[in-house]
């Protein structure tokens, strides 16, 4: 009986494996790396598909694993779907899992982040500026922008926990070699990669922009929360005041240049967070009389409403 190749994969030197598929044979080598790793190449001998093109542009051979024999692991190191045609040859109806490339090239760049992270915690002096790029200067000014959105919608959302930092950040070199090395010591290459990201002027003005980002947003965070006078804290009033209404329009009534006015506006317009009301939204009869009364166009901020309410119920008063 022939022998599967997950038993070939466990077996010492096993010679060529060989598979014939719809008239093309496919065949592997195993190449000792040390007592732990072996590589496996495979080769296709016929055919014009995509993945005979791919080996033949590849001189006939192509790393196509890396097999941890102490472990009994098998990693896909190709990461493309080649890898994945040729994995399913090989191990046709077997239970044979592959840890995949591109798996690995995830996790180790998730790994490298949070070390980055952690090896920046409080220190800001490790992203030092002077050296970044115009771009970078120009995207401080939109990320200060972005943190207050960030953090108004956190703040009305009562939200307990800032975003994590995130950068972004890609391994530039991610073949067996590299593969091998993560594998063997996950710890240490994540550290390497880490240290390389840090004084690398490219990945330093990225982790600079994402601190920045984190740490403005929670120094406006703490600035609402913690200012009472903040338009933020009556706009997150009306806004739970009116959640759960399900209807339509409201009645609502402002004290604007010393004059009471009320109207019916759209519930939704109330949920907003954005410093004021659209009149837009104010029925046509009362727009009009808005519009007579106050001249201009009558839109009324968070701080003019007294009172807002749906039939008999109040919903808001101050």
């Amino acid at each position: 009986m022939k022998a599967t190749f997950t038993n070939w994969l466990k077996t010492g030197n096993a010679g060529i494996y060989s598979v014939e598929q719809n008239g093309s044979v496919f065949s592997a080598l195993k190449v000792r790396k040390n007592d732990i790793f072996d590589y496996i190449f495979v080769q296709k001998n016929s055919g014009s598909d995509e993945i005979t093109r791919e080996i033949t542009r590849l001189n006939h051979f192509v790393c196509f694993g890396i097999y941890d024999k102490e472990n009994g692991q098998l990693y896909n190191v190709q990461p493309s779907s080649i890898a994945e045609d040729l994995f399913a040859v090989f191990s046709g109806a077997e239970d044979l899992d592959a840890i995949k490339a591109l798996e690995l090239k995830a996790q180790l760049e998730s790994s490298v982040r949070e070390k980055v992270e952690s090896m920046v915690g409080n220190d800001r002096s490790k992203l030092a500026a002077s050296d970044f790029s115009d771009s970078a200067k120009v995207a401080v000014s939109y990320l200060k922008k972005q943190a207050r959105q960030t953090a108004v919608e956190l703040f009305l959302n009562s939200a307990l926990q800032l975003p994590a930092v995130s950068f972004e950040y890609t391994a530039a070199s991610w073949n067996e070699e590299s593969i091998l090395s993560y594998i063997m010591n996950p710890a240490e290459y994540v550290e390497e990669e880490a240290q390389k990201a840090l004084s690398n002027p490219y990945y330093r003005e990225k982790i600079f922009l994402a601190f920045l980002l984190n740490d403005e947003t929670e120094r406006i965070y703490n600035e609402i929360s913690s200012n009472p006078d903040d338009p933020m804290h009556i706009i997150k009033e009306i806004r739970a005041a009116v959640k759960d209404v399900e209807a339509n329009m409201v009645q609502v009534t402002i004290l604007k240049n010393g004059i009471e006015f009320s109207f019916k506006t759209k519930t939704a317009d109330l949920r907003n967070h954005a410093g004021f009301y659209d009149a837009a939204h104010i029925s046509t009869k009362d727009r009009k009389a808005m519009r007579d009364l106050f001249g201009g166009t009558p839109n009324y901020t968070p701080q003019e409403i007294i009172q807002i309410k749906t039939g008999r119920k109040v919903l808001y008063e101050v």
